[in-house]
């Protein structure tokens, strides 16, 4: 079961706020793009139900054609951007920006960014978000359409590796959870969710010694890769992850002081397809 009180990632975010002012503009990010995917509108950004997986370790969105709200899709974009101080993105078609957003191919983004003579990593954060409540439209349609017992360590959905683990319930099971588009797989505890390496000597954990309890880092020394995992008793409802990532910050830190990493690139570069649908 997940949690679906909006207000709680709200009241969570202005608790972070406070306690950390330097993250303000991230809070006020979140808060903009969480109101975004409240809004009934969104739902409109569907998956076409006529086509199908041609593969077993395809997403689910791999193959699709997605229908997107081009205006409101542009308009998230420009509030967005802003909040950050970016110019409008006059030499740009949004419309392919975002597909290189859902596809996660950050050399588009680049060029994206260099056409219109934008900051990469700002413009790259900017459509990430942009695009979230349309990747929440399409998880909320396939959630109930992962395969049972999907193996790999990339979301069953999008293709995106995990933002964290949650370690759920009283028997502490592993699910995996994306922070793209919300869905939420389970993988076996000995396994890297990057490599699949097995190895339990090869695996580890870090902590933060007296701070972030029931928090800390799952570590594989074989490809170097990292993730968080969060105890909880309920699965976080999606604004809940990105507000725990953001959160958890000091974990990633002390991951990088040690040479782990996230893997740079997707576990999947989808093929999907983005087709105007005006408001």
């Amino acid at each position: 079961m997940q949690r679906t009180d909006a207000g709680e990632a709200a009241a969570r975010l202005d608790a972070l706020e406070r306690a950390h002012p330097e993250w303000r503009l991230w809070a006020e990010l979140l808060r903009v793009t969480f109101h975004a995917a409240a809004d009934p509108a969104s739902d409109m950004l569907r998956p076409d139900d006529g086509l199908y997986l041609s593969a077993p370790a395809d997403p689910l969105l791999h193959g699709r054609e997605v229908r997107v709200d081009a205006g409101r899709l542009e308009r998230r974009l420009e509030q967005l951007g802003e909040l950050v101080g970016m110019g409008r993105l006059a030499e740009v078609d949004v419309l392919q920006l975002a597909l290189a957003a859902v596809r996660q191919d950050g050399a588009a983004i680049g060029r994206a960014a260099h056409a219109s003579a934008s900051d990469p990593g700002v413009l790259e954060t900017v459509v990430n978000l942009a695009v979230w409540p349309l990747l929440q439209a399409c998880g909320r349609e396939l959630q109930g359409r992962i395969p049972a017992g999907w193996a790999q360590g990339y979301c069953p959905v999008c293709g995106a590796w995990p933002v964290l683990a949650e370690l759920r319930g009283l028997e502490r099971a592993r699910c995996l959870r994306c922070g793209r588009c919300g869905a939420d797989w389970q993988r076996p505890w000995l396994a890297c969710v990057y490599c699949d390496e097995r190895d339990h000597e090869r695996l580890g954990s870090l902590v933060v010694a007296g701070r972030l309890e029931g928090r800390m880092v799952e570590t594989c020394v074989s490809c170097h890769g990292h993730l968080k995992s969060h105890s909880t008793l309920l699965a976080l409802a999606p604004p809940e992850l990105l507000v725990a990532d953001l959160a958890t910050v000091e974990l990633d830190l002390a991951a990088w002081e040690r040479g782990f990493r996230r893997p740079p690139r997707p576990g999947y570069a989808i093929s999907v397809r983005l087709t105007r649908a005006e408001s």
